[in-house]
């Protein structure tokens, strides 16, 4: 019987520490936390703007995940092919842009300079991956929310349109 307790005892311990440590900070909290390191090598807020508004976007694309057994088809993510700015590293590229969203969270970049901005999401955290695939970066972004992938994937679309590449590009 002691033991029955005991196992029963400790599932009910795991059971509250797992939701104690799934249980997530605030935003401004999350945002202060990585603001720092991530911005540490990070283009200057005017230089990253440069970047992003001159942008070549070749493609974007809804992520999705259907479930088979109750046909509910969900926007988990969306990714954007796009050219490589000339000079600029994966490394660099991906902290940029996780920077330029933590600066648009915290208030310090203009969100609003950049129509349809899909890379940074005011009032919600946006997970950010960049690869290199075929001489291009492949960026694939994640909202929180399938409704904040959702509009995501409309400003990505957006913004993928007005960035398009011109004939005379390579």
């Amino acid at each position: 019987m002691a033991r029955f307790v005991n196992t029963g005892l400790a599932a009910v311990l795991m059971a509250v520490l797992g939701l104690a440590c799934s249980e997530e900070l605030p935003l401004p909290t999350r945002v202060a936390m990585a603001e720092p390191a991530a911005c540490r090598d990070a283009a200057p807020p005017q230089q990253e703007l440069r970047e992003l508004e001159g942008m070549t976007v070749l493609s974007a694309r809804p992520n999705c995940h259907l479930d088979y057994c109750s046909g509910v088809n969900q926007v988990w993510g969306i990714s954007l092919v796009v050219r490589p700015p000339e000079g600029t590293t994966l490394e660099q590229f991906t902290r940029d842009l996780r920077c330029h969203n933590l600066r648009a969270l915290s208030g310090e970049g203009d969100a609003s300079r950049i129509p349809d901005d899909p890379y940074g999401l005011p009032g919600s955290w946006l997970d950010i991956d960049v690869k290199a695939q075929d001489g291009n970066f492949v960026v694939v972004l994640n909202g929180d929310t399938v409704a904040d992938n959702l509009l995501i994937l409309r400003r990505a679309r957006a913004f993928a349109a007005a960035h398009r590449p011109t004939t005379s590009a390579r």
